[in-house]
């Protein structure tokens, strides 16, 4: 049994939960990566390591297994030091004893709260609908409904992680001692509101899941009674989440109506997005198009999809495909097939292992790990690194009774010192990240005649991850510039390979105008042809692009 301090334990953990709090945001329509999240969790398992007396640690041999087939689950060029975070983190919660699994869950509970209060803060208008901000940074900013929606740009991401904190309480309301489950009980209606008027569908399937798990299991035991409180707190909870929902959204009303209205505009695009995903695959079907590069395709995917249903409306682009199956497949052909298919079949082993042990301390891991995949299937939860890293914790719980006799021993400084290096790289990453997105949003804000433009212009573009943003700002900006429409008839290059690396309808749009303006309408053509099979929503130059297949060259363009 590894024995260790309880403040080291408990400070550990509180870094590792809390961690999307301290993720920088910028207030521009790009969030940063999240480095600072696996970088904060892997100092949650150095202070731990540092604690740690003994000499050699029975470390899972799954832990490599993950490390190796983790890495196709996250995008962007240090796809390693994530994968080595996600394998650290599994072996963290290995050698977690058995007694402090229950302090785990109420720590995730305790910063799950604190984390919906800084959400109620913006969701309630106490702030005025801005983002938080700390001498310039903001910490997050929703840019669909131009408010800050808590610690995740992403609302669904932020449901999910409730539905885990509901699930846990759910486990301590049934296992606790008389005198402590209406302080549970408590706690879970309150998790069960916010997940209701989060209007997040997938977390919903997700949490059903788990609602008739824990159901069937109460029917068997014939505990009627508190089947009969689960039910009760149920309609509670929607009742509150329908008023949260009407007092936050009051132009679209409450949850039944906002569901009526969205489900079939949001279902359609989301099978779109799903249809164009396959269509990606189809075109690298062995391989894949690579980690990171689905962006990079996916309109073209999405061109070829809507040929068959030209009805439909396309997307204006993504990066993950709201799917990880296809997802895997998209970017890393049969390899992320096999990898999705071996943590499926993993996933119903422990299902099976725990389908009537209700009472098990391990259960709630399970159900953390449940709700993860089963949302990962309809949204971006499992391409973001938050949600990624509580996967590898829970699992690694559920999974420690199976793994007792697949260990090895190995010497704590090497996994203390490999753990230290991945973590400067990770600090590493989110200084420059952060510094450049900043750089980037203080460069949207300049004016076009200040004399540093360029030179910054020319410094952020040798960053990947900027370079399709800096060619598209710049061209917007130069359009409406006296003289200067023609130098972008000379950047042709440069907009196709701002594309290669991601797929942007203005970028196409750009791409189009410069064909226009150098009287290149055959390939003009081309683009336009391609823009509208995409068939966006309140697309602007839809006259343009026909008139220039018919050989006249349109009087207006909008970019």
């Amino acid at each position: 049994m590894i024995q260790n301090t309880r403040f080291t334990t408990r400070i550990s953990l509180f870094a590792l939960f809390l961690s999307p709090l301290f993720a920088p945001y910028l207030i521009n329509p790009n969030v940063v990566p999240m480095y600072s999240v696996p970088a904060i969790s892997l100092a949650g398992l150095i202070l731990y390591l540092l604690a740690e007396k003994n000499r050699y640690l029975p470390a899972p041999f799954v832990a490599i297994f993950f490390f190796l087939l983790s890495t196709p689950f996250l995008i962007g060029s240090d796809l390693l030091l994530f994968s080595f975070a996600l394998a650290a983190i599994y072996l963290y919660a290995s050698l977690l004893p058995h007694h402090e699994l229950r302090p785990l869950y109420k720590i995730y509970t305790i910063s799950i709260a604190a984390i919906i209060f800084i959400s109620l803060y913006v969701w309630l208008g106490w702030n005025g609908s801005e983002a938080l901000h700390f001498n310039g940074w903001a910490l997050t900013t929703d840019t669909i409904q131009g408010k800050m929606n808590g610690p995740f740009a992403n609302g669904n991401i932020l449901a999910i992680i409730i539905v885990c904190a509901w699930s846990i309480a759910v486990w301590f309301w049934l296992n606790s001692a008389n005198r402590y489950q209406w302080g549970w009980l408590l706690l879970l209606l309150f998790f069960w509101t916010f997940i209701f008027s989060s209007m997040a569908r997938g977390a919903w399937l997700a949490q059903f899941f788990i609602l008739a798990w824990v159901m069937f299991e109460l029917l068997r035991r014939k505990c009627l009674k508190k089947v009969a409180t689960l039910l009760v707190a149920g309609f509670i909870a929607w009742g509150a989440g329908d008023a949260l929902a009407q007092f936050n959204l009051p132009q679209i009303g409450g949850i039944q109506h906002q569901f009526e209205k969205s489900t079939e505009a949001g279902l359609a695009e989301r099978v779109t997005l799903w249809r164009s995903a396959w269509e990606v695959w189809k075109s690298s079907p062995l391989f894949g198009v690579g980690p990171s590069q689905l962006k990079a395709h996916y309109l073209t995917g999405q061109s070829k999809a809507l040929e068959r249903t030209p009805d439909a409306h396309g997307l204006r682009d993504t990066e993950s495909a709201h799917n990880i199956l296809l997802h895997l497949m998209a970017e890393f052909g049969i390899a992320g097939f096999l990898l999705w298919l071996a943590l499926s079949l993993l996933i119903f082993r422990l299902l099976w292992l725990y389908r009537l042990k209700l009472d098990s301390l391990r259960w709630p891991a399970l159900a953390s790990v449940v709700v993860l995949w089963i949302q990962g299937h309809f949204n971006m939860t499992l391409t973001e690194p938050f949600p990624l890293i509580l996967f590898a914790l829970m699992l690694a719980i559920c999974t420690k009774p199976l793994l007792r006799t697949h260990t090895f021993q190995a010497r704590k400084t090497w996994v203390l010192a490999i753990t230290v290096v991945i973590f400067a790289f990770l600090v590493s990453g989110t200084v420059q990240t952060t510094t450049a997105w900043h750089k980037f949003g203080q460069w949207v804000q300049m004016d076009y005649k200040d004399p540093r433009k360029g030179s910054i212009a020319t410094e952020l573009a040798a960053n990947d991850q900027l370079f399709p943003y800096i060619v598209e700002f710049s061209i917007a900006e130069m359009v409406h510039l006296p003289g200067k429409q023609r130098q972008i008839a000379e950047m042709h290059s440069l907009i196709l390979r701002a594309l290669s690396l991601h797929e942007r309808p203005r970028l196409y749009r750009e791409l189009f105008y410069s064909y226009l303006v150098d009287n290149k309408l055959d390939e003009a053509c081309i683009i336009g042809i391609f823009i509208r099979k995409q068939n966006w929503r309140n697309e602007p130059n839809s006259e343009a692009y026909a008139d220039v297949c018919s050989g006249i060259a349109p009087d207006a363009f909008q970019l």
